[in-house]
Formats: C-alpha cells, sequence, structure tokens
C-alpha cells in the first residue's frame, strides 16, 4: 500500500544516517564515506595535511619536532599525489601513509613494565594534580558571532571541530581565538566568549589519535589511579599569568583543588605535574598562593600541602622560538615541514595573520627569555656556544645579513618595550638575572632569577627534560619592509654554524634550549639560600633523545619536548615519584649542561 511504501522510505531515510555514523565512529569519525578504507583516507588527508595547515601548526611552531621532517613530508607529498581521487591504489598508497604516520596514535604503555612495578607493591600514595603547557588545553566556545553560531560548546582549540573551523572559517576561527589586551584585564573580544575545557578530557587529546597527556594517565591508570585522585588544571593558555586569576579565578580554583585533594585522600600531600609552559605557571602559582597579595595562604602553605614539583620541559629561562613567531609571525618548524607547500600555508594564513593572533595572548611574554645578555650571551660569545662557533656565536639572536648588523637579547627586549604592538607582551612580565629584595611584586613570580622558591623544606623539585635535539637558538633575517617587520633568510645555510634555512640550532629538547632547560635546575636554586631559602631538594634527570626511526612522535625513547610525555623511561620515574618510591629514581645527566652554567657568571 502507498501507506506502507510511505513508511519503508521513512525507515530508510532513518537507519541510512544511523548507519553512516556508526560507521564514520568505526572508522574515526572525520568525513562522512561510504566504507572505512574510504574513511581512512578521508582520515588521513583531512586530519593529516589539514591539521598541520591549520590550528596544530601554530602551537607546532612552539613545540614541534625539528627532526624526523623528511618523513613527515614525505608523507605529505603522497597525500598530495593521493587526494584527487578514490580507487584501489590510492587506498594501497594511503596504507603507506598510514604506517609512516603510525607514530600519531602509538602510545607508550609498557604493560610487562607497569605490572613488574605493581607486582613491587606500586600502587597510589599521593594525589596528583596535572598542569598543562602552552597550546594544550581545549578552549570552548560559549559565546559567539554570528559565524560560530553553530559551535556553542566545540572547541575552538582542539578536537577536529577546531580544524573544520579554522579551515572552512579561516577569519571567524582567528576572531574567536584572539583575545582583547587593549582594557586593563584580558578578555575576549565583545560578544565572544572562550573558557577552557574540564576534566582529563581537556588535555589527554589535542585532537582523535594526536597525544599529549594521555599516555602518563593510562600509565598512572595502571597502578590504581583514577579521577579520586587525578586531577587536570585546564586553564585558557593564551592569558597573562595575572590573567589567569583575573579573569577566570584560576589559581584560586586550583588552590581550592590542592587542598581538596588533600582533605579526600588521607591528609597526603599533592604532586604537581607540569609540562612546559606549566612549569612556569606553577612557579608563579606557588608565590601567588602564599602571599597576601594573592591566595594570602600564608608562608607555609606549599610546605603544608604540596610533596613534590615535577617539571617536564620546563622553560624557566624562556624560549628563543618565540621571538620569530611575535617579530614577524614565523613558524619555521612548519616551514621545514610543509617545504614548497609553505608558499600555499602563507597564502592560506598569512604570517600578518599570525602574528596579530600571537601578540594578543599575553602568555608569550611569560616565554620571553630571561637573564639577558648574561644568560643568552652577547655580540662575541654566550654561555652554550660550542667551543667553535667560526664567528658565529648564538648570542646574536637575531642577524640582518644584508648590513651586517644583530640584537642581542637585550637589544631585542628593548624593541619590544617600544613597539606598540609587542609592548604589552612583556610588561606584566620581568627579565632580569639578579635577585631582589622586592620580591612580593606579581610581576617578578615567574623569573626564577629574581624570585626565591617558597621556603618549603619539605618539597622535593624533580627537573626532567630532554636533550640531544636540535633546538633553535638564533635566527637570520632579510631586511625590514613593513610592520610584521620582516622574515627569516631561508637562504642562510652553514652546517658548520649549525645554520639551516636561516636558524641556527643548539643542544636542548627541541624547543627549548639546554641552557634555559637546566640552568636553574644544575646551578640557580641548588645550594643557593638566596634564590632557595628552604633548601628544597632539587633533583634533575636528563632523557637523551633516541628516537625510534620513522617514528613522527620518537617512540619510547624520544626527548622532544612535548613527545617526552610518552618516554618509557620518564613515566616510570614518574611512578617513582607518585607512589612513594622515590628512592628508586635515580638523577642522571647527558648534557655539557655543567659546563655551560659555569660560564654564567654571578
Amino acid at each position: 500500500s502507498a501507506a506502507a511504501m510511505a513508511k519503508g522510505k521513512a525507515v530508510a531515510a532513518t537507519t541510512t544516517p544511523q548507519r553512516r555514523t556508526q560507521q564514520q565512529q568505526r572508522c574515526g569519525g572525520c568525513c562522512d564515506c561510504g566504507g572505512c578504507g574510504c574513511a581512512k583516507v578521508c582520515v588521513i588527508v583531512f586530519c593529516v595535511t589539514l591539521g598541520v595547515l591549520g590550528g596544530v601548526a601554530l602551537s607546532f611552531s612552539l613545540w614541534a619536532d625539528s627532526e624526523n621532517l623528511e618523513t613527515s613530508a614525505a608523507a605529505l607529498e603522497l597525500v598530495s599525489r593521493v587526494a584527487p581521487g578514490f580507487n584501489a591504489s590510492t587506498v594501497k598508497a594511503v596504507n603507506v601513509i598510514m604506517d609512516a604516520v603510525s607514530g600519531l596514535t602509538e602510545t607508550t604503555l609498557d604493560a610487562v613494565a607497569v605490572n613488574s612495578l605493581k607486582e613491587m607493591g606500586y600502587k597510589p600514595f599521593y594525589p596528583v594534580v596535572f598542569l598543562p603547557g602552552l597550546a594544550t588545553t581545549g578552549l570552548e566556545l560559549w559565546e559567539g558571532k554570528e559565524c560560530a553560531k553553530n559551535n556553542f560548546r566545540q572547541r575552538m582549540w582542539g578536537t577536529l571541530s577546531m580544524m573544520e573551523t579554522f579551515v572552512l572559517k579561516t577569519a571567524c576561527w582567528l576572531e574567536h581565538m584572539s583575545l582583547d589586551p587593549s582594557s586593563g584585564i584580558e578578555q575576549d573580544p565583545p560578544g565572544i566568549k572562550l573558557r577552557p575545557a574540564a576534566g582529563m578530557e581537556a588535555a589527554d587529546y589535542i585532537v582523535p589519535g594526536f597525544w599529549i597527556w594521555g599516555p602518563l594517565i593510562e600509565h598512572l591508570a595502571q597502578v590504581g589511579y583514577d579521577s579520586n585522585n587525578m586531577f587536570m588544571f585546564g586553564y585558557d593558555w593564551r592569558l597573562s599569568f595575572p590573567g589567569i586569576e583575573e579573569r577566570d579565578h584560576g589559581f584560586t580554583k586550583l588552590k581550592h583543588t590542592i587542598e581538596l585533594m588533600q582533605a579526600t585522600n588521607e591528609n597526603k600531600k599533592v604532586v604537581l605535574i607540569a609540562h612546559s609552559m606549566g612549569a612556569n605557571v606553577l612557579l608563579h602559582f606557588t608565590k601567588w598562593v602564599e602571599s597576601p597579595l594573592g591566595g594570602n595562604g600564608g608562608p607555609t602553605w606549599v610546605n603544608d600541602h604540596m610533596h613534590a614539583l615535577i617539571t617536564i620541559g620546563g622553560p624557566w629561562l624562556g624560549s628563543v622560538k618565540v621571538l620569530p613567531a611575535l617579530l614577524s609571525g614565523e613558524l619555521s618548524d612548519a616551514a621545514r615541514l610543509l617545504g614548497p607547500l609553505q608558499v600555499l600555508f602563507d597564502k592560506f594564513f598569512t604570517k600578518q595573520q599570525r602574528a596579530s593572533l600571537m601578540r594578543s595572548w599575553g602568555s608569550l611574554g611569560s616565554l620571553f627569555p630571561r637573564g639577558g645578555n648574561k644568560v643568552w650571551g652577547n655580540n662575541e660569545m654566550a654561555p652554550d656556544d660550542p667551543e667553535i662557533v667560526f664567528n658565529t656565536s648564538t648570542g646574536r639572536v637575531i642577524r640582518f645579513d644584508h648590513n651586517g648588523t644583530f640584537l642581542t637579547m637585550d637589544d631585542v627586549l628593548e624593541r619590544f618595550r617600544h613597539d606598540p604592538e609587542l609592548r604589552h607582551i612583556v610588561d606584566k612580565y620581568t627579565y632580569g638575572a639578579t635577585p631582589v629584595t622586592d620580591e612580593d611584586e606579581p610581576s617578578r613570580w615567574s623569573n626564577p632569577l629574581e624570585t626565591p622558591l617558597p621556603a618549603a623544606s619539605n618539597l622535593t623539585l624533580y627537573c626532567l627534560y630532554g636533550v640531544g635535539k636540535n633546538t633553535e637558538r638564533a635566527y637570520h633575517y632579510t631586511p625590514e619592509t613593513d610592520r610584521v617587520h620582516t622574515t627569516l633568510n631561508s637562504a642562510i645555510t652553514n652546517l658548520r654554524a649549525s645554520t639551516s634555512q636561516g636558524v641556527q640550532f643548539s643542544d636542548g629538547d627541541g624547543t627549548v634550549p639546554l641552557v634555559s632547560l637546566g640552568y636553574m635546575c644544575n646551578k640557580g636554586w641548588p645550594n643557593n639560600k638566596q634564590l632557595n631559602p628552604g633548601s628544597i631538594s632539587v633533583r634533575t634527570k636528563e632523557y637523551k633523545h633516541t628516537p625510534k626511526p620513522l617514528n613522527i612522535r620518537g617512540g619510547r625513547g624520544t626527548g622532544d619536548h612535548l613527545d617526552i610525555l610518552a618516554n618509557a623511561q620518564l613515566l616510570n620515574d614518574i611512578l617513582h615519584v607518585v607512589t612513594g618510591n622515590e628512592r628508586n629514581f635515580h638523577e642522571v645527566l647527558f648534557s655539557n649542561i655543567l659546563d655551560v652554567v659555569e660560564r654564567i657568571r654571578d
């Protein structure tokens, strides 16, 4: 009958989308395809190609791999070849790509090692709080402009929703991801409200398959940890450190969370684990929480509530990678990755747009290198220069090769302070290299060279970081021509001076130079009553970068700034601490950091 036929059509109309949705979930949820073979192609083309060209490229500029780039470029080249059509040969080619990028989803959980630790009695002891770094907490849309009306509670940063918005509505995405620094308190532009995601999912995976804290969370869960004794402190990483409290009351929430975690876990003190810029946030918090100008917890709050601080890849003295990002919108890592595609990328997401966006983020001022020429060198030498530098000291942090001029770190800071578009980036922080008596000044709280650690004699500070990776240290620039001042001179390559495509490299973890990772941990704090009045025990361990061949994320032996969060030895070392088995943690140094720090004179 006609009624039966209509009913049949209705059933078909409802079951087909359902079937398609189930298929998308099974195949990654990335594309609307007819089968898993097709969906696999969609996942690679969309999630890898557009992901690199999209928002991920911004964070990539600050913590991307400086090695393994040939593998990535090869994968991108294959994608460009197979994208025009989907057939049997295409699927076969994509399978090759899947093998090449398998490191994106590969985790490093060593069940045998974890079971061995469990047999030794490893189980939850101290409650744990995680502090993510720059660009690794998801940001959700709570209020938006007309172009984002369908994105309520979706992420403008993180997940595939970010990629879709960036690719299809780039101008809309840029408007919503920018802050408005014109007012005294950092805030979103009128009519826009982005807020940090909550829970473990705020930073376990930034996009499906690309883990951040996921491996560590899983590692702790294997010995019994769960949401009752683990907490992820999600915060808006675009904000300056004072702005985290001023706009969102972030530090007040963190203070109460730590107190609650202790109260609900048999009054055991908390272990805080911070990665990257999260270490600088943590340092600021330890001063804020005790100060009458902040949390007013009193001089013993840290000692009473914190058992240990574990910092991973802490950029204590900043990272020079923020300089080209802010000066000229450079994403030098992305440029090396994309190769010939860089021209298309620059047209799609221009340097002017990138510079404008990142200049609106007050957090980047916390990563501006601290200590000036004393730490980063002058026109003749730098503490971390190799013995033979061929008249190319990294103390000349920015060089203009056309006329032989250069800028040291002191010069760059002065340029920022006198530039109306850059001044607000550095106004909320200090960059001196000498301890001061006025330590109860909020702008100094994240500068370890000026402000001492809390007087917490029972606290232990663990400095964990990777070494053995090429890390950006200085730059060659073309002449200045416009308000986005200049561009990298990619024609400059000098292998004898560790220079490639306008970038000079030194040792580090691929993002943070060795001098920033290791100075405070090996000289600035140990046996220094002025900067460590409570004689906090500072324990340092370096992880030599030994990546697995053809694995984009490096595998279990990586020392990369981001990927170290899944380094097998680091995961076990964290287990030693949080389960109360610190006797099994052993300090190790692979680099020449002890020589470097001795060249920095007090």
